[in-house]
């Protein structure tokens, strides 16, 4: 994988702002079924302030781009004594979860399915990502795939209202388009989310289930907060 290019793009819609968010969640790849039609995912932190550890485990269906009903698994803030770590808690978590989600076997995503994978350094905002699946994971000619985030929002503070579509294009080296398609679902009006940025896109082993690992900027009484969410698409 040629790393330097796969890196080379950061977007943020709310520029820098990322940087000064108190509470920022770690995301988990739990991994794909064998047939890449569910993915697993976690988050887990510590709220800024309280110091009180929390997680999340989700099952998401990866055609529906929803999750799936009865297969979601949460630590509140509040339940969580403040002296126990936050892996702690996401552990336990997972420990309550794994009988339900054992039967999809999920497996992380290895690095070479990897599309896409935001740089540490601060860039300038960009709109759209570009790059090129140089491993041709999601095919067998080389595709140049054009992301574009197109987000909305409205009012202030806590109740800040967002919607997020996402744009994905597919073309030739040669800059023709051969597909072009819709990601996410913007009748979904998220509150109290003031940002979002790519942090991951990668692939299931067939290519045909594109995850996109999207980083939500949050408006709450302790400030900015960073938790996670996915998009998915089965091409």
């Amino acid at each position: 994988m040629r790393g330097k290019h796969m890196l080379s793009i950061l977007l943020v819609l709310t520029a820098g702002v990322f940087l000064y968010a108190g509470d920022a969640a770690c995301f988990v790849d739990m991994g794909f079924s064998p047939d890449g039609t569910v993915y697993v995912f976690g988050e887990y932190g510590k709220i800024d302030g309280t110091y009180q550890g929390y997680a999340n485990i989700w099952s998401v269906d990866v055609a529906r781009n929803d999750f799936i009903s009865g297969e979601n698994y949460s630590t509140r803030p509040s339940v969580g004594p403040g002296n126990k770590s936050s892996l702690a808690v996401f552990e336990e978590l997972r420990s309550k979860s794994v009988l339900t989600l054992s039967k999809y076997a999920p497996v992380p995503v290895p690095l070479a399915r990897t599309l896409y994978l935001r740089e540490n350094e601060q860039k300038p905002p960009e709109d759209t990502l570009e790059f090129e699946d140089y491993e041709r994971v999601t095919g067998e000619v080389p595709i140049v795939y054009s992301v574009r985030l197109a987000a909305t929002f409205s009012g202030l503070g806590q109740n800040i209202k967002s919607t997020l579509d996402i744009i994905v294009e597919e073309k030739d080296t040669a800059g023709n388009v051969r597909a072009r398609y819709h990601v996410g679902n913007p009748q979904i009006t998220r509150i109290g989310v003031k940002g979002y940025s790519v942090s991951k896109i990668f692939t299931d082993q067939s290519g045909r289930s594109l995850v996109f690992v999207i980083e939500k900027l949050i408006v709450d009484p302790t400030g900015l907060s960073v938790r996670y969410m996915v998009e998915t698409v089965r091409r």
